[in-house]
């Protein structure tokens, strides 16, 4: 994938799936967004950032220079307005 101009990946929920593709590939750099009150454990070639999912500012500040967003949240996290959230947050 050296013809990739996309580099930097922020995940929105994790998936035993891709985090692992995204990871096998030197290419990108891989950011995961996690609710600040997760306890979940990341490898540590990947940066996390903890963000309340209702404060649209942090949300905002964390898509700063990222090239691709990936949300897979589901269940609970949907049902908080967290979502609507981050859409906003990906106008600003």
């Amino acid at each position: 994938m050296s013809s990739n101009t996309y580099k930097n990946v922020l995940l929105v929920g994790v998936s035993k799936h891709i985090l692992p593709v995204l990871l096998a590939d030197s290419v990108f750099n891989v950011t995961i967004l996690t609710q600040t009150t997760s306890n979940t454990k990341f490898p540590t070639n990947v940066r996390v950032i903890k963000v309340d999912g209702e404060d649209t500012f942090s949300l905002t500040k964390a898509l700063i220079g990222q090239d691709v967003i990936v949300s897979i949240a589901s269940g609970e996290i949907l049902v908080n307005e967290f979502g609507y959230t981050l859409a906003l947050a990906a106008i600003n």
